[in-house]
């Protein structure tokens, strides 16, 4: 028991560390597609297979392969390091388990499809100007420069020069 909790704890861990930057469990398509529930389109052979060396599978011509290449405009998955069957088995133990969750912790931000509105971008600036008390809180912020130091603002943050 306190090994399975160990490995369930390792394989997030490992999920957190090389495979959040690109896919997501339930939130959506990053660079690589959304895992929630990988094993209902691909097997788990051809998964293990997959995670242990993504660039062979692609170059044998599997077109699901090619495809998933394809999709993330020709981004190909790098062979993590150290990637054996039993690592391998681990993550997609971890992605099954939270595809069942309501949310996975691994769902990623929620991010809109449209564009910010003037009432958004006027409410980011006064939020600004909230936490920084004022322009003097700019200067606070860059004493050597003050907000005529910045050279753009972008929703609520200043960029210094």
């Amino acid at each position: 028991m306190v090994a399975a909790i160990a490995s369930a704890q390792d394989a997030a861990q490992d999920f957190r560390v090389n495979c959040m930057s690109c896919h997501t469990i339930g939130g959506g398509r990053l660079t690589g597609p959304d895992l929630k529930n990988v094993e209902s389109r691909r097997d788990r052979a051809w998964l293990l297979k997959f995670l242990q060396n993504p660039k062979a599978v692609i170059e044998a011509g599997d077109p699901y392969a090619v495809k998933l290449k394809e999709e993330a405009r020709g981004v190909v998955m790098p062979t993590l390091p150290g990637m054996t069957p039993e690592r391998a088995a681990a993550l997609l133990d971890l992605i099954a388990a939270e595809s069942k969750l309501e949310r996975s912790q691994f769902a990623g931000l929620s991010i809109p499809e449209t564009p910010f509105t003037p009432q958004d971008i006027a409410f980011a600036g006064r939020s600004f100007w909230a936490r920084s008390g004022s322009p003097r809180g700019v200067r606070r912020a860059f004493p050597a420069t003050g907000w005529r130091g910045c050279r753009s603002w972008a929703v609520g943050a200043w960029v210094p020069s």
